[in-house]
């Protein structure tokens, strides 16, 4: 998702620091719950969005990675 965003919106220090800040890292505040260190395999859509399906998924962790490094 973060990819797209700043595709459409624009790859500039505004936007980057938006989408980590109202994307990003409330998806890292999952790795400090539940299973410590990784993310489920997906989340709800809707507010509050909770957590579903298998506990941890190596390539959600890596695509975390992967936006950070490369998008962020």
């Amino acid at each position: 998702f973060i990819s797209a965003y700043l595709a459409v919106k624009g790859r500039t220090a505004e936007n980057k620091a938006y989408a980590e800040k109202e994307f990003f890292r409330p998806v890292l505040d999952t790795i400090r719950s539940g299973c410590l260190g990784t993310i489920s395999d997906m989340f709800d859509g809707s507010k509050p969005h909770r957590d579903r399906g298998v506990v941890s998924r190596a390539r959600n962790v890596a695509e975390l990675l992967r936006v950070y490094f490369q998008e962020l």
